[in-house]
């Protein structure tokens, strides 16, 4: 199959595709001049992210400081955009700096709802608010995740050149390998948790094999509804409902509800289609 540059529009996330990476793009060209690798921006971005989730929590007393933590972690999402930018600009792509970046997206996703929930919960005087929020939480990565697989299905099946994700578990393996052979433990670990990850996400799908690209792949509709459900949506969500909160308190709550209800129920539905998919 002769592979087409970039990606298909259908698997972008709208707000990541008009805004952050526009954001991001002139920083990238900067940091090309620099010594700064594209792993490093990944941790610098996991770094800004968690003082945002910081900045959050402090804001229980100081509610001045959630419009600098919803700014922080526009920052940080920005910087997230531009690592992948990076690697492909001087070529240095690869799945465990793909693994890395995923990896600290989960951390400052954790940080941050941990902080919200907690502000929240003082805000409105109700501990329910804590179940709901790691509702919410749990629901955001579990969306993400599931995301990630179908879009790198669709890539893959498609035709297109940027797949961030290995989906043949052999490779895998051998990469693996190749990593303990050189005590890279980093990415030992990345990659042994992302088999796993991997398996779990097939049985999800109600897929037999992970690599079967061609046959499983979503729809162009279903992969359009699959892009609303992936962590640069979530996140401008996060930032944009914390920056409400300082005028607005129940902003929060009303992200938590978004997260645990809709958005839920379209995943439901886009689950239920890919195992019908699956199964036929």
């Amino acid at each position: 199959m002769n592979k087409q540059r970039g990606k298909p529009y259908e698997v972008e996330e709208l707000v990541d595709h008009h805004f952050h990476r526009p954001l991001a793009a002139p920083l990238v060209a900067r940091l090309n001049h620099t010594r700064l690798t594209p792993d490093q921006v990944t941790w610098l971005s996991g770094i800004v992210g968690v003082i945002s989730g910081l900045c959050l929590l402090a804001a229980s007393e100081l509610p001045w400081l959630r419009a600098l933590a919803a700014g922080l972690l526009l920052v940080s999402v920005v910087l997230d955009c531009c690592d992948g930018q990076l690697a492909r600009l001087r070529g240095t792509s690869s799945t465990t700096g793909a693994l890395l970046d995923g990896a600290v997206d989960f951390v400052v996703g954790t940080v941050v709802f941990v902080a919200a929930t907690v502000v929240a919960a003082h805000d409105l005087g109700h501990a329910a608010v804590y179940a709901l929020g790691t509702v919410a939480g749990v629901s955001g990565a579990i969306q993400s995740w599931l995301y990630d697989d179908a879009k790198n299905r669709y890539v893959a099946a498609t035709g297109f050149s940027v797949a961030e994700r290995e989906h043949d578990l052999d490779r895998v393996a051998a990469l693996r390998a190749e990593a303990r052979r050189d005590r890279r433990w980093l990415d030992v670990v990345l990659l042994a948790t992302y088999a796993r990850f991997t398996r779990t996400q097939a049985a999800a799908m109600g897929r037999t094999t992970p690599a079967d690209q061609e046959q499983q792949r979503p729809s162009r509709l279903a992969m359009r509804a699959w892009s609303w459900l992936g962590s640069g949506s979530h996140f401008a969500l996060f930032y944009i409902a914390v920056a409400l909160s300082a005028l607005w308190p129940p902003a929060l709550l009303v992200l938590f509800l978004i997260f645990a209800v809709p958005m839920n129920l379209v995943l439901a539905v886009l689950l239920v289609q890919a195992r019908r998919q699956a199964r036929s």
